[in-house]
């Protein structure tokens, strides 16, 4: 847990500096310069984009990590594992932009009525999405030697910047709406660009046919496990960006605007999750590599115990001043905050159960998660035809989180069968109880200090107070004392420096 705690709070540092950032980007330079039809079209571009990278990176990402244990080699620059994976990605992309080419009558038809903009720029979805590709292998690849921190820094943080700097210039009236565009899907290259000049700065940049020096038979093991994870990860990749296209589809741009805004928000409270998980996958790759089943299930509960923890104090800081938090957007964006309370139940058991999708697709039973794929696929489509045009985009809140409820359960109940190892604790229990009375009583409470700004921070103050102060001087979760610590040795290390 020590590399993970260590890594995950650099990247978490990062992240939320990142979050900053994007948060002057989408919820303050979005909403005061474009309409919400205009966020909304840049959303649906960014989310199908990332499902064509879904589609076409035919599971390099995944097994980029999982067999890098097995072939990590410097001296015969890892048997080309690299070459291999950039290989298949690039067919991937081949493929899809074929595809997508060849359908793009079929796909229009879909948004015309509703969201008609987005026709116009329907081709940028290629470059884009390919940029993704490029980016989440490398980023994988990154993993498996454990440099965790420079991709964040890329994507959370220079990313950012730059898209900063193209809204401040088009506030400037320097280009129009449609250069608007362009710039932001341009500016997806530039973590691809700054990866692959960090990996030849590590010399680590292996790529060339020749360097592909992995044996047949492994070859063939890595092949079947890439189609098997590439359509286990459709599913998480179709719940998240299925909802969006089907808003665009059934009710239009306006709306999607609204609630890429709310996913703005969710995404950023789950940074310090997504940093764990990011250096948790390589840990677990390792376990199942030295056959540790005791290492295994103590790492399973430690970190849902502090994913748990973070996600119930995060939610509750931001429930209890979410009226103040929506009033600083236009009016438009107040039916929202529904919205923000479905998909974060959702997300808490997605933080909660999380690790246990990376157990499972690591293992020798990764091919049944296809079921649980399928499954969660046939859920989230029927539910959002259903949902979408009743309650528009609650109903696609409300489809979502009883997708991730049902596909988390069932990836947790199948762990527990066959490998006999759960996320569940006592303490966590206890930290429930706890969360579930501070939220009860802080509601009831109702502070209104006659200023909003005020009235916020005495809420946060209350929260921090009532909730992770308590767990850390009543060492409720030793999990959480312990992360609690790391956090509070790296702000004291840094302020060491600074004196």
């Amino acid at each position: 847990m020590g590399i993970i705690q260590k890594d995950a709070l650099r990247t978490t540092i990062i992240s939320y500096i990142g979050m900053l950032l994007g948060y002057v980007n989408k919820v303050l330079l979005f909403v005061i310069l474009l309409s919400q039809e205009e966020v909304g079209l840049i959303n649906l571009i960014l989310s199908l984009s990332l499902l064509f990278a879904q589609f076409s990176n035919l599971g390099s990402i995944n097994s980029t990590w999982k067999f890098f244990p097995y072939l990590f080699n410097p001296k015969r620059k890892h048997y080309g594992f690299l070459s291999l994976n950039l290989i298949i990605a690039l067919v991937g992309v081949i493929l899809f932009s074929l595809v997508f080419i060849l359908f793009k009558d079929s796909i229009s038809v879909y948004f015309e009525s509703r969201s008609s903009r987005f026709v116009q720029y329907y081709y940028w979805v290629i470059p884009v999405g390919s940029f993704m590709v490029i980016f989440k292998l490398l980023e994988n690849y990154l993993r498996g030697l454990y440099k965790n921190v420079f991709a964040v820094v890329a994507n959370d943080f220079i990313l950012r910047i730059v898209t900063t700097i193209i809204l401040l210039f088009y506030a400037l009236a320097w280009f129009d709406f449609h250069i608007l565009v362009v710039l932001i899907c341009l500016s997806q290259a530039i973590p691809v660009v700054l990866l692959i000049g960090y990996m030849i700065y590590l010399n680590e940049w292996h790529v060339s046919l020749k360097s592909i020096s992995i044996p047949k038979k492994f070859q063939k093991i890595i092949l079947v496990y890439s189609m098997y994870s590439y359509m286990n990860t459709l599913a998480a990749i179709l719940v998240i960006s299925l909802d969006s296209i089907m808003i665009a589809g059934l009710i239009g741009l306006a709306d999607l605007g609204v609630y890429s805004i709310v996913l703005y928000i969710i995404r950023a409270l789950m940074i310090p999750y997504a940093a764990i998980m990011r250096v948790s996958s390589p840990i677990v790759a390792q376990y199942w590599k030295d056959r540790d089943m005791v290492k295994m299930n103590e790492l399973y509960k430690r970190v849902s115990s502090v994913t748990l923890f973070i996600g119930l104090f995060l939610f509750l800081g931001t429930w209890v001043s979410i009226d103040e938090i929506f009033s600083l957007l236009p009016k438009g964006y107040s039916f929202g905050i529904p919205v923000f309370l479905m998909l974060m139940i959702g997300r808490i058991v997605d933080m909660y159960m999380g690790l246990n999708g990376t157990i499972l697709v690591t293992s020798k039973k990764y091919r049944y998660d296809i079921i649980f794929t399928g499954s969660l696929i046939v859920v989230v489509y029927v539910l959002n035809v259903l949902f979408i045009p009743k309650w528009g985009i609650s109903g696609a809140a409300l489809s979502t989180t009883i997708a991730y409820l049902l596909y988390n359960l069932l990836r947790l109940f199948f762990v527990w069968k066959w490998y006999k190892i759960h996320p569940f604790k006592l303490n966590q229990l206890k930290v429930i109880v706890l969360f579930a009375i501070v939220l009860v009583s802080l509601i009831w409470l109702d502070l209104d200090l006659g200023n909003m700004w005020l009235t916020m921070i005495a809420n946060s103050i209350l929260v921090v107070i009532l909730f992770p102060l308590v767990i850390y001087v009543t060492k409720m979760e030793p999990e959480v004392v312990e992360y609690v610590d790391k956090i509070i040795g790296v702000v004291k290390l840094k302020l060491g420096k600074k004196e």
